[in-house]
């Protein structure tokens, strides 16, 4: 609740209850006002530090607003340092690499595969 308020999250219904327009009508509305969206393509917060499957979510939000490009960015440390349930940092060093922006591309296979791949050789880099 609070982060909702506090730096604007925009919580998404991921029970499948929702169609898609309806999903993503808030993400819409802020790409739309220009607004800057952080998304994490695995869904939700899983394991520390062990990356998940990639789901098709970006895609299905940007497939319609093409000219909006993604910045990939690959984050490892953060397991230890924001643990999961915890209000506030603890103090542990984190690496971030950020990439060149990208295109939507014509399918969410091919999209999930650049990021996979940008996933895999950035993290690794960092161990």
């Amino acid at each position: 609740w609070i982060s909702t308020y506090c730096i604007g999250i925009i919580p998404l219904d991921r029970t499948g209850a929702s169609s898609q327009e309806e999903l993503f009508k808030k993400p819409h509305e802020a790409l739309d006002n220009g607004d800057i969206l952080i998304l994490f393509p695995e869904g939700s917060r899983g394991k520390p530090e062990q990356m998940t499957r990639l789901k098709k979510g970006l895609y299905y939000l940007l497939k319609d607003k093409k000219d909006i490009p993604i910045t990939p960015i690959a984050m490892q440390g953060l397991g230890n340092s924001l643990p999961k349930g915890e209000a506030l940092f603890v103090p542990f060093n984190c690496q971030v690499f950020i990439g060149e922006q990208i295109n939507i591309p014509e399918n969410s296979q091919i999209l999930n595969e650049n990021l996979k791949e940008f996933f895999e050789i950035n993290l690794n880099q960092f161990n």
